[in-house]
């Protein structure tokens, strides 16, 4: 197995999480993962206002497919969702973050995907609960960022991705 980790470098101009379809950059890094997916957003107080950046979880690159985003901006960490193709967005609160960086992750539990984050500790589930999904369930599972309108720019960098796995034959 290779533990070396990846480094991105990933730059968007898009509106983001719209009702009614999604306009967010959504790099695809893996299709399904083991028991946690885990990434470190770093260089954040560079993030433009209003820019979010984070790791999604989605059921397909459909713009309206459920999903669930674990992110930052340069004054928050949040968590939000959607659970049906085409349904309503459900955004936890806030919680406000003023460091240089965080770590996102997800981790499953049982059915369930839980969002947490870390700045250099213990990790702290954020207050979405993640949607009920069955584990034979293909998921794609990348990095997405979203300046919050198309004529601006974000740029991101997200170091440390490790997708772990509880099994050898993980894709």
């Amino acid at each position: 197995s290779n533990n070396t980790p990846y480094k991105f470098y990933l730059t968007a101009a898009a509106n983001g999480f719209l009702a009614n379809g999604d306009n967010v950059l959504f790099v695809v890094c893996k299709t399904n993962f083991g028991k946690e997916f885990q990434v470190t957003l770093i260089q954040l107080d560079l993030l433009p206002q209003d820019s979010k950046c984070g790791v999604m979880i989605r059921k397909s690159k459909d713009p309206n497919s459920r999903f669930l985003f674990v992110g930052a901006s340069s004054q928050d960490v949040f968590a939000g969702r959607r659970d049906d193709d085409g349904g309503p967005l459900n955004f936890g609160n806030p919680i406000p973050f003023h460091d240089e960086s965080v770590t996102l992750k997800f981790e499953r539990e049982e059915n369930r995907i839980q969002p947490a984050y870390s700045s250099g500790g213990e990790f702290w589930p954020l207050g979405v609960q993640g949607y009920a999904i069955s584990n034979n369930e293909e998921l794609l599972v990348g990095f997405a960022l979203f300046p919050g309108n198309s004529s601006n720019k974000v740029i991101a960098h997200f170091v440390d991705v490790f997708p772990k796995s509880d099994s050898a034959t993980n894709k």
